[in-house]
């Protein structure tokens, strides 16, 4: 069943290093780094809520 469900949609799979990300939680704490994971997200949400409808 599951399989039927995932064919009905498309998908993909982003992998994103954030250099030195790791400095980020130890100098600013994870409060701050979770704050730039979140942003980073939503960056990611609206550029590809825009693209989606240029890319066939």
């Amino acid at each position: 069943m599951w399989s039927t469900v995932m064919a009905m949609f498309d998908m993909s799979v982003l992998y994103l290093d954030l250099n030195n990300f790791k400095q980020v939680n130890e100098n600013y704490g994870h409060a701050v780094g979770d704050e730039i994971l979140r942003a980073m997200a939503e960056c990611l949400i609206r550029y590809a809520d825009s693209a989606m409808y240029h890319v066939k």
